[in-house]
């Protein structure tokens, strides 16, 4: 989930704005010095376009904005 990531806010940033406009690129390259915290990102964007109860839709593209971390596809992400 978005809310959970404490670094690295400029990319965060940068996602969520994507999800609200609708423009999400087809690919995305996610690197830096630590493996954890890119992981984290990725598992944060599958989790948030995954989830069946999202804490909130955008008015713009209806796309989720952030996971719930709890449904089916949450827990199934985060167990990967």
């Amino acid at each position: 989930m978005f809310a959970d990531i404490v670094h690295q806010q400029n990319v965060v940033r940068t996602l969520q704005k994507s999800l609200e406009t609708g423009r999400l690129a087809h690919a995305s390259l996610f690197v830096g010095s630590s493996s954890a915290e890119m992981e984290e990102m990725v598992i944060a964007l599958a989790q948030t376009l995954h989830c069946e109860n999202p804490r909130a839709r955008s008015k713009i593209s209806g796309l989720p904005l952030d996971a719930c971390g709890k449904c089916r596809n949450c827990n199934l992400i985060a167990e990967r």
